[in-house]
This record gives structure tokens, sequence and C-alpha cells, in this order.
């Protein structure tokens, strides 16, 4: 019986060492994960009237979403909200400041999150050069890599070739956050004149490269900022 199970450990002892992995055996292989470095904010010609920004604000690179703000508001907060909202009291329906008795329809520089932010030429964009992007551009759709790059658009010059990359990095609204992956939205300069508790922002899906369209003021949108020939 002792012989036996000597034989027995002996034969397992075997089987295990020659399981083992070798030293120089080569690594199993892991699923791929892109890893995209931090840069800087550079303006990119497009051959439009503006130069575009080569990330949103506030982000580490282009397939970072970066921050999210209310249009008009320079600075990022946790609820986005009529009632946090600093051109209204309470509600959309009482704004206080680009208004009927004030008369902007667009964002003065105080009032633009690019130029407080980032200072020098930068800004946000109006709807018209929101329009140049759309028209005298190469829309191409490009899908998430993997888990860290979200889906968006590569945006290339007609006329020079260069290109710039918008994620879908979706929206807040006072019920929660959404769009990620499935809808672009950035805010523009300028405000909805027929519809003042909304301002412009360009729309984007995988199905419809870009549009204008209206928005309330109060929502957290991300923003791409231009810069000034």
């Amino acid at each position: 019986m002792l012989r036996k199970s000597l034989l027995i450990v002996l034969s397992a002892s075997l089987m295990f060492l020659s399981c083992r992995k070798h030293s120089d055996d080569p690594e199993p292989e892991t699923p791929s994960v892109s890893v995209v470095p931090e840069v800087d904010y550079e303006a990119v010609d497009l051959g439009l009237s503006v130069l575009w920004c080569n990330k949103n604000l506030g982000a580490k690179n282009a397939y970072s979403a970066g921050d999210y703000y209310a249009w008009g508001e320079v600075d990022t907060k946790d609820l986005y909200s009529p009632k946090t909202y600093s051109y209204c009291d309470s509600d959309l329906y009482s704004l206080t400041k680009y208004s009927e008795a004030d008369g902007f329809t667009r964002l003065l520089l105080f009032d633009d999150a690019a130029y407080v932010q980032l200072g020098e030429n930068w800004r946000m964009p109006t709807v018209e050069e929101c329009n140049e992007l759309i028209n005298n551009c190469l829309w191409t759709w490009q899908s998430a890599a993997d888990a860290t790059t979200p889906n968006g658009y590569t945006i290339t010059s007609k006329t020079n070739g260069n290109s710039i990359f918008l994620p879908i990095v979706g929206r807040y609204e006072e019920s929660g956050f959404y769009g990620w992956q499935e809808t672009g939205s950035y805010w523009t300069s300028d405000l909805d004149t027929e519809q003042i508790s909304m301002a412009k922002y360009i729309r984007f899906t995988e199905s419809k490269k870009g549009k204008i369209s209206s928005f309330a003021r109060s929502s957290g949108l991300p923003i791409r900022p231009v810069s000034d020939k």
C-alpha cells in the first residue's frame, strides 16, 4: 500500500513539472488597450475661417471627454439644472441674462468658458463656424477601438488634409447623464433667439454627420474651442 501511494505522488509530481511554464516560454497574449498620452492644446488649420482645437476643453487628449459646462457658465459643477443655473431664478422662464431685457444673443467673452479657461485667442465657436465644419470637411465615423476610446468622427479638411477628432461623450441634463457613445453634443456661443431658454449646439450621431439644433441652456455639454486666425 505504501509503495502504491509513493508511486501516485511521484507520478503527480512529474505531471506538474512537465506542465510548468519554462522561463523562456512566451508570455500569453492579453487584450490590447489603447493608452493615449496627454497632449497640449493646439490650433489645427482645417482651411476654414477659424482654427479648431485638437481636443475638448478640459480634456487630456482628443479621445477624452473633457469638462461639461452649462451655456454661459465658466466653471463645472455637480448638478446641471435650472435651479443651479447662473442666469435664471430657479427656472428657465425667469432668465436674468441673455434675455429679452439685455438683448445679448452671443456669449460675451467673460461668459465664454473656452476664453476664460484658456485665454489668448481661444473661444467657443459660433453657429456659422460650426456650419463651416459640417459643410466644408469630410466626416468619417470612427468606432471605439476599446473601452478607453469613445465613438466619434474624424473630421478632415477638404483643402489641406488636416483633421481633428470629435468624440461622442454625452451630456448632462437635470435628470441624469445621456448620450455616451450615441450622440455628440457641443455648445456654440449663440443663443436660440426664437426660444431664449435654449442655446445653439452642434449635434451628431453615427447616421447623421452634424446639424445645428437647440438645447436647454442649463444642461452640461462639452466644448470644442476655436481660435481666430
